[in-house]
Order: C-alpha cells, then sequence, then structure tokens
C-alpha cells in the first residue's frame, strides 16, 4: 500500500485549502479526518485557488491567520478579507491586478504587505485601518489608488516606486501624491508635505493618531473633507495664505488642537470643519478675510454676511451681532458657559450637541 501523502506546510503549519469562510468550516474537518494525528491550531494558514477571491469571502473571519493566494489568482474582490483581525500575512502572487476596495480593512494584526508589480488598481479603504502595518511601497504599476491606506495608524514609510506615471512619493516625503494634479492623497505620522502639492486629498491623513505637527506648504489652496479626520495628537497646524476652500470634517476630532487661525484666504468653510477639537480655546480669522471674522476677538468663525457663527470653541464668547448659531458650531468642544445673545433667531441641529462640561446656557426669547 502507498504511504499516505503528508498536507501541505508553511512555516511549520498545516495548510488549508478554501475559498471562503464556508469552505474553510468544511476544510477544517477534512483534515482531521485525514490526518488526526496533526496539531491543527487556530488562526489557521489558508491557501485560495481560483481567478478570484469572491467578495466578503472571509469577512470578519477571526479563524484566518496565514492567508496564501494561489498563482492563478487575479482579482481580490471587495471586503474579501475585511475585519480578519488575526490576519498577520498574505502572499499576493504578480498574477494579481486588482485589490478591490475594503479587500483587507480593519485587518489590525497585518504587519507587513508586498503589493506585487502585477497590481494596478487599489481600491477604496482597501488596507483602511490596518494599524499594524509600518511601511508600504506603490509598484510603477499602479494607475488608480482611493483612499486606500486612510487609518493606517502605524504608518510611518511610504513609497512609491520610480516609474511610476500617476503617483509619487518626491522627495522622499513619505506620502502618496497624485503626479498630474500634485494632490497628496495618502500621508503618515513621517510625512513632509513638499512645497509643489497644491491640495490635501480626501482622508489623506485620516486618524493619523502618532501625527504631531503638519506644516502645510503654501502652494496648497485646497484642504479636502476628512483630511486630518481624528489625528488626535495634532497639536498644531499653519494654515498657509494660499488656502481658499476648507471642505467637511477638515479637522473633526483633533481633540489636541488648541488653537487654529483662519487666513484671509479662505473664501469657503464647510461643515463640522472644527468639530469635537475639544482642546481649542482660540480661533482666529484673519484681519481682511471677505467672508468669515471672528469679530471683537470672540473666539469663533463668523459667516461674515449672514451673522452666522459656524465654529466656536470652549472660549467663545457669542457676539452680540450674531444672527444664527449653525449646525454642530460647539459640537463636541469644551465651552462650559454660554450666554445666546438677543440677536440670535435661530439655533440649528447638534449645536451644542456632546458638549460633556456645559452647565450653564441662557437663551434669550429672540430664539
Amino acid at each position: 500500500m502507498a504511504k499516505k501523502k503528508g498536507p501541505e506546510m508553511y512555516e511549520g503549519k498545516p495548510v488549508l485549502l478554501a475559498a471562503n469562510s464556508d469552505k474553510l468550516v468544511d476544510a477544517v474537518e477534512a483534515f482531521k479526518a485525514d490526518y488526526p494525528d496533526i496539531p491543527l491550531e487556530k488562526p489557521y494558514v489558508v491557501r485560495v485557488k481560483g481567478k478570484k477571491v469572491r467578495s466578503n469571502a472571509f469577512d470578519a473571519d477571526t479563524k484566518v491567520g496565514v492567508v496564501i493566494l494561489h498563482t492563478n489568482v487575479e482579482v481580490i474582490d471587495s471586503a474579501a478579507f475585511n475585519g480578519c483581525t488575526q490576519l498577520t500575512s498574505i502572499v499576493i502572487p504578480d498574477s494579481v491586478t486588482m485589490i478591490g476596495p475594503g479587500a483587507f480593512s480593519d485587518c489590525t494584526s497585518l504587519a507587513s504587505i508586498t503589493i506585487p508589480g502585477s497590481v494596478t488598481n487599489i481600491g477604496f479603504a482597501a488596507f483602511s485601518g490596518c494599524t499594524k502595518l509600518t511601511s508600504i511601497v506603490i509598484p510603477a504599476s499602479v494607475i488608480k489608488i482611493d483612499s486606500s491606506f486612510s487609518g493606517c495608524s502605524g504608518l510611518t514609510s511610504i513609497v512609491v516606486e520610480e516609474g511610476n506615471a500617476n503617483y509619487d512619493s518626491r522627495g522622499n516625503c513619505n506620502a502618496i501624491i497624485e503626479t498630474s494634479t500634485g494632490k497628496l492623497i495618502a500621508g503618515c505620522s513621517s510625512t513632509v508635505i513638499p512645497d509643489s502639492v497644491t491640495q490635501i486629498g480626501f482622508e489623506a491623513f485620516l486618524r493619523c493618531t502618532a501625527l504631531t505637527s503638519v506644516t502645510i506648504p503654501a502652494s496648497v489652496t485646497i484642504i479636502h473633507d476628512s483630511a486630518f479626520f481624528r489625528c488626535t495628537a495634532l497639536t498644531s497646524v499653519t494654515i498657509p495664505a494660499s488656502v481658499t476652500q476648507i471642505n467637511r470634517s477638515a479637522f473633526f476630532g483633533c481633540a489636541s488642537l488648541t488653537s487654529i487661525t483662519i487666513p484671509a484666504s479662505v473664501t469657503k468653510i464647510y461643515d463640522n470643519v472644527f468639530k469635537h477639537c475639544s482642546g481649542l480655546t482660540s480661533i482666529v480669522v484673519e484681519e481682511g478675510n471677505a467672508n468669515y471674522d471672528s469679530r471683537g476677538n470672540c473666539n469663533a468663525i463668523i459667516e461674515t454676511s449672514t451673522g452666522k457663527l459656524i465654529a466656536g470653541c470652549s472660549s467663545t464668547v457669542i457676539p452680540d451681532s450674531v444672527t444664527q448659531i449653525a449646525w454642530g458650531a460647539f459640537q463636541g468642544t469644551g465651552i462650559k458657559n454660554v450666554t445666546i445673545p438677543t440677536s440670535v433667531t435661530k439655533i440649528d441641529s447638534y449645536a451644542f450637541e456632546e458638549c460633556t462640561s456645559l452647565t450653564s446656557i441662557t437663551i434669550p426669547d429672540s430664539v
């Protein structure tokens, strides 16, 4: 009788063949039946075959520790390994061309990843929330990246390979920059923003909790939505006089920020820009701004044409000329006492939501 062939092994552990979580359960039972004397411990090493790892194939499967993709795999589809919190390593062959949206999002134990030179597309939030990743190299083959590394708070090194026609990390800046537009689309705690950058992109530094300070160069004109969302250790930021637009939630949840100055160049500030900045005590709009002001050293941002107060902080004193308290204007701030003047006729939704230190508020009959 021929001797039974042993199982495939990887770094001393058995390899299970499975296309998704349901098949993995079957593979475990089959292995135990075939090899009762070989220990099989979680999390497992899993080999995946087929041209595509389908959407949500192993979604939130904590039994997966190492994944080896077979050499015929071309696509890792959306959320294929989303929330696999025990996944520490994945072997991606050079047959793979696309890593889909959320493919590895919230894989919080994934410490390293090698993206092969065959990959052309890295989808939205593909590695979002992979907090143990410390470095990433984008190969020259990549033509599309979409907020793929937001919330990777452990990143300290970002490199785009030479020869990439669409992205670069000019001057060893530790960031991904869209070459044609100069937009910085992904940064990390050690990013130095080059003087040639024109925009800070959507979620570029989202949940970069190790970022303590940032110098935005005078080449930047737009700070996009959630650019510095919940950068909780960020203590200082200088917005240059070149900036004209600050988009929604740009500095949302930057709890360590104590002061902010809005330059005269800014023409548009969108909602929630400084919401949940609980440490803010000073807000100044520079003289000469035609759209916003901080009249009477009020420590707030007021829309000049309407008298609407759009952002306040713990030390705001609402001026008598204010007509409206905007949506979420004080949300999550450290304000303790509020006197609303009789000029105010409207208080928008969530204006004082989550103001946990607020002990007194006076609302006039004019509201």
